[in-house]
């Protein structure tokens, strides 16, 4: 299944997402493509809960909440572990750009990378848990937002403003 102009957020396809542990990325999608995708990841859980009456531990999706804690959409998140649990198996994440060329060298894909999203639904058993995953498998960048850790200010000129007389030099 493959989310058109998504757009991205927490995007980690090179190496694995420290807290996960997994290759991931988060996305949204225009309203048309959030309900149909809500809707095929409700049916695949419904098929797949049979007698199971809890709820279930995921469903690929959440609202996202503003500050006041109301519902101002939803996010997805598609990821996939390094290797298999049994570890005969590892896992990539291709990327791709916007002509589908399979790129060699990956950029560093920053919040706000508008981009299509490859992944299968994908219900699991963990434990004594059920749900519903979004398996990542591959992204195509349409408009890139290269992550640059730089910062976000600018030069602000005031004479009563402070301006430090030496740069940081970090403690190493």
């Amino acid at each position: 299944m493959i989310a058109k102009k998504a757009k991205l957020q927490w995007t980690a396809v090179t190496a694995v997402n420290s807290m996960s542990g997994k290759y991931q990325t988060d996305f949204t999608l225009d309203a048309k493509q959030t309900a149909e995708l809500i809707s095929k990841i409700d049916a695949a859980w419904e098929e797949y809960r049979g007698a199971f009456k809890g709820k279930p531990q995921s469903l690929g999706y959440s609202e996202i909440l503003d500050e006041n804690g109301f519902a101002t959409g939803i996010k997805f998140k598609a990821t996939q572990a390094p290797q298999s649990a049994d570890g005969k198996y590892t896992f990539k994440v291709d990327v791709y750009d916007a002509a589908a060329k399979k790129l060699g060298t990956v950029p560093a894909i920053g919040n706000g990378t508008i981009a299509n999203v490859d992944f299968d639904i994908y219900p699991y058993t963990f434990k004594n848990n059920k749900g519903v995953k979004l398996n990542l498998r591959a992204i195509q960048i349409l408009e890139l937002v290269e992550y640059g850790g730089g910062s976000a200010f600018e030069a602000e000129e005031d004479d009563n403003y402070f301006v430090s007389e030496t740069s940081f030099q970090p403690n190493i």
